[in-house]
């Protein structure tokens, strides 16, 4: 029974994730991330980490899909398009390698190889997350924003039709 609201928060989550790879609009894809989002805030909230909640509700399900959105809206993606561009079940086989990787790393962690430590208690405060961030982990936090930049560049590219009629 203790494990019902993390129970639900994952279903909800793994619902949500599913829903964004399968929906043909984006719009309902881009509402399904949003639930998937706030099911994640809910297992940060569950792991006392009320920060970590506050901040996932409020820069991802607040601004990043607000964004994607307004993204998806200015595309105004026509209905052929949207039909050419669906989920086709066959695809599934390419996630098996991934799945593999996952699997064997998810065995690695439980036999105790050392990667994963609780650490102190004092770890868990903001402090100790913003010095971390802006020390040790500065070049792959600047990296991620790098990246964020180039995932979006790209996905506008992708979608945006060409004058000449494609």
């Amino acid at each position: 029974m203790d494990n019902l609201p993390f129970l639900i928060l994952s279903l909800l989550a793994v619902i949500g994730a599913i829903g964004v790879i399968s929906l043909r609009s984006p719009v309902n894809a881009v509402l399904c991330l949003l639930l998937t989002m706030v099911s994640l805030a809910g297992h940060y909230a569950m792991l006392n980490a009320p920060f970590m909640a506050a901040v996932q509700v409020i820069v991802y399900a607040g601004a990043i899909i607000i964004l994607f959105l307004f993204v998806v809206v200015l595309l105004n993606l026509r209905e052929d398009v949207l039909k050419k561009r669906t989920f086709k079940p066959s695809r599934m086989w390419y996630a098996l390698p991934g799945l593999g990787v996952l699997l064997v790393l998810t065995g690695l962690f439980r036999a105790g190889t050392g990667w994963i430590s609780g650490g102190p208690a004092e770890t868990g405060t903001i402090e100790a997350l913003g010095h971390s961030l802006f020390t040790r982990w500065l070049y792959p936090f600047e990296l991620t924003g790098v990246l964020l930049l180039a995932a979006m560049v790209g996905a506008v590219a992708m979608t945006r039709r060409n004058d000449s009629g494609e």
